[in-house]
């Protein structure tokens, strides 16, 4: 399997999938990162990353795990050992810390959201406990076994192993990222279009992966008090 995107359809999906991670870099900034790295290189894109390695890597280390998945061999896949292969790639010079960060499975647990929210309380995804991870990567194993050896692979087949993996949230760190990765390498390995997850379809797509979960039952929700009724609650004015 070897496939080709444009560099304008690269910085689409790069600057796309970044956006969903609450990293504003535009579709015109992306590009010319990826036009000309070697003059982002030192300077800080994004005045909330203040962290040095947060700089042009969000796109030239995304860019490099894009490529990784456009030239993958039509080969058995050992998917676990693919996820830490793009997981690696993509986080490498994101942290100081990237030996520890970068392809290895979180010690800590997570939580993503707020998913829902109401007037009191902000509802939040906990990922499964770390010492969970393991179990549930071996399930998205087998699932991964049985996807090829079906004839007629769906989109909705795709998306079963992308909502699994999502939901498990083996990483401290880039699940979101390394998951769009993951669902097009299956794409293209299976004849499927290649997809990019708008900003439009963000709402959309959060609740796709939470109803899978859900239905599921892999993590849990928690609730925590809303931090604005707090802060309100706690007011001189209110008493």
């Amino acid at each position: 399997m070897k496939h080709e995107l444009t560099l304008e359809e690269k910085a689409k999906f790069i600057s796309s999938s970044n956006y969903i991670e609450s990293i504003y870099l535009d579709y015109e900034l992306t590009l010319n990162i990826l036009k000309e790295p070697e003059n982002y290189v030192n300077i800080n894109l994004y005045d909330n990353l203040s962290d040095n390695s947060w700089r042009s890597y969000v796109v030239t280390d995304h860019e490099n795990a894009l490529d990784y998945i456009l030239s993958f061999e039509n080969r058995e896949l050992v998917i676990c050992d693919v996820i830490k292969n793009i997981h690696g790639i993509l986080m490498k010079n994101q942290y100081a810390n990237f030996d520890v960060m970068s392809g290895t499975y979180r010690s800590n647990f997570v939580k993503v959201g707020p998913v829902k929210k109401d007037e009191f309380f902000w509802y939040y995804y906990q990922a499964p406990a770390p010492k969970q991870i393991k179990n549930y990567m071996q399930q998205l194993e087998e699932k991964m076994i049985c996807l090829d050896d079906k004839k007629n692979v769906s989109e909705s087949d795709c998306w079963d192993i992308h909502d699994f993996f999502e939901n498990i949230h083996p990483f401290s760190d880039g699940n979101g990222r390394t998951g769009r990765l993951l669902l097009n390498l299956l794409r293209l390995r299976y004849d499927l279009s290649f997809k990019n997850i708008s900003s439009e379809k963000v709402k959309k797509y959060y609740k796709h992966i939470g109803d899978y979960g859900e239905k599921l039952g892999i993590g849990s929700i928690i609730k925590q008090e809303n931090p604005f009724m707090t802060i309100f609650l706690q007011s001189p004015n209110f008493h």
